[in-house]
């Protein structure tokens, strides 16, 4: 009975001990058909073979005999069912290595326990670097000499390099690539900038007692740690790109990070099949067809391998070291952003963010925004544009407008100079035709011809307005929660979807008429209230709400 092949194929997969007499009892062809059979009757059953049994074997053999006899249709349905796991499970490790993965992510072997950073920090907060410094250097005084495992920097050095320390480096990174992992055992009554009671409540708060600070210069996010699945423990074990043993404490190690999902996948696939080959994996030969299937279940590049859900699982972690060690990690690193030339258009922000010495954010608006109702004239005068961003213009001194030459060379415009000289009312008042050319072309229907302009005008991304916020007003740490709230009413009233960009912290986030879209929401706390001890280290600027004489913030 089918009943009962099922039961001794789920045995075998339990245990490598596991008697396979019951395959001999089945010829190729039959075996294909039970595994149809049972899916037909239980949509979500599949076989999960782990890949080092007798089992795996076993059942690639099955499918090799069959295939010359079954159809390919029938075969494609039974081997859809099957899939290879190789994970496995760590009894011990040490006391407390940092493990760095080729997309920047971090993890941190605890014994036989895999512990992470938190995505979101409990705390922002700004502290000037000399006086971080000089507390840090205070706090870990002891900490080399002590030989504290779990207390140090995890700092980049450079492009290809980082390095595990227990002295602060030279210079605290201003893009988030130092991290401070402060141990419950380190005392805190050195501390003078950093304040001490919201650090304690951190690390009482952390699976392993850890506070672990991220410094993007003058701002320190503060994250507590806990404990992921021990599921990833093959991840530590055959993905890592490198460990941070404590012998190699103060040694610089070569690393090589990308954020590309196209150069991860490459990346796992070959990995994966050192891993199996390492393990004596019976892949079929070359010249067999089933050796193409079997790589396609396993160390292919694509999501449906088990390849491919390593890369899955690594991408789904916290990134904190970006491809560069000049840049901060950003959200859409590995994506396609849906609203602009992603590449062209970071490039562009992030080098006007060193300009202004990063004091500024970008709010991108599709025009589409500012016209009455799809197809009619906008309101072209600068009071029109700015009047309905002056909500969030509470927390800046200047608005300023990206202007991008055809030439490719960017600038800053005035709003009422940028109306009148950029040109780009004109276009997009162009563009509006065109597009209610094409839906009459198209025999649409007034409400079809409305969606259609209101779709083209809000997608192309050369119909959207850069908006620069400039010399921004916060009493202390940037205060990203109530920029957000303020984004995400402004959105409210808008028919198409905005984007905040902070290029100095790599913050990249969308939001659609009143609700948040794609974004790293979780790193900026954007959803999530702050400890109380933080609310004196944030907050836009009230006291001066006036622009300085001769500073207009519309210009």
């Amino acid at each position: 009975m089918i009943s009962d092949f099922l039961e001794a194929l789920q045995a075998a997969c339990e245990s490598s001990e596991a008697s396979l007499e019951f395959l001999e009892a089945v010829d190729a062809p039959t075996f294909l058909a039970h595994l149809i059979e049972a899916k037909a009757a239980d949509g979500e059953f599949s076989l999960i073979i782990p890949g080092f049994f007798p089992l795996a074997n076993a059942v690639i053999e099955k499918f090799s005999e069959a295939r010359p006899a079954v159809t390919g249709e029938t075969f494609d349905a039974a081997w859809s069912v099957v899939e290879f796991t190789f994970d496995y499970g760590v009894m011990g490790g040490d006391v407390f290595q940092p493990v760095m993965f080729a997309n920047g992510a971090v993890l941190m072997r605890n014994h036989h326990r895999v512990i992470g950073i938190d995505d979101r920090p409990l705390a922002i907060l700004k502290v000037h670097p000399r006086s971080l410094a000089s507390d840090l250097k205070r706090l870990f005084r002891d900490a080399g000499k002590r030989r504290v495992p779990d207390a140090f920097f995890l700092h980049r050095v450079d492009n290809s390099h980082a390095v595990r320390d227990v002295r602060p480096p030279r210079r605290l990174s201003a893009n988030g690539q130092t991290l401070v992992f402060i141990s419950h055992d380190l005392p805190l009554d050195t501390c003078k900038a950093l304040p001490a009671s919201l650090i304690e409540a951190v690390r009482s708060q952390s699976r392993t007692g850890h506070a672990v600070l991220r410094t993007f210069g003058d701002h320190v996010f503060v994250y507590p740690t806990h404990r992921f699945s021990d599921d990833l423990d093959v991840l530590l074990e055959e993905y890592a790109e490198t460990y941070f043993p404590a012998e190699e404490t103060g040694m610089p190690l070569g690393i090589e990070i990308s954020g590309s999902l196209k150069h991860l996948s490459r990346w796992f696939s070959e990995r994966s099949d050192e891993y199996l080959r390492s393990r004596d994996f019976a892949f079929p030969p070359p010249s067999e067809v089933m050796h193409f299937h079997v790589a396609q279940k396993t160390t292919a590049p694509a999501w449906s391998s088990y390849s491919g859900r390593k890369v899955a699982d690594v991408t789904g972690l916290p990134r904190f070291f970006a491809d560069r060690a000049d840049r901060p990690v950003n959200y859409s690193d590995a994506y396609t952003d849906p609203y602009s030339d992603f590449d062209r258009l970071k490039s562009l922000l992030w080098d006007m963010s060193v300009r202004l010495k990063h004091d500024m954010f970008v709010v991108e608006v599709p025009f589409l925004n500012f016209v009455t109702e799809a197809g009619a004239p906008p309101l072209t005068g600068a009071a029109g544009l700015t009047r309905q961003l002056a909500q969030i213009m509470r927390f800046a001194r200047t608005l300023r407008i990206l202007h991008v030459s055809d030439a490719g060379k960017a600038s800053l415009m005035r709003p009422a100079n940028w109306v009148r000289n950029s040109g780009f009312v004109a276009r997009f008042g162009e563009a509006a035709r065109a597009a209610e050319a094409e839906a009459a072309a198209s025999g649409l229907d007034e409400t079809d011809t409305a969606e259609h302009i209101r779709d083209t005008l809000s997608n192309d991304n050369e119909l959207r307005v850069h908006f620069v916020f400039q010399k921004l007003r916060f009493r202390q740490a940037v205060d990203f929660r109530a920029v957000h709230e303020a984004l995400m009413a402004l959105s409210a009233g808008f028919p198409a979807g905005i984007v905040w960009h902070f290029p100095r912290f790599g913050l990249i986030q969308s939001y659609w008429q009143g609700e948040l879209d794609s974004g790293n929401q979780d790193l900026f706390c954007l959803t999530d209230e702050p400890l109380p001890e933080q609310e004196e280290n944030a907050g836009a600027d009230q006291a001066g709400d006036d622009p300085a004489p001769g500073d207009s913030p519309a210009g």
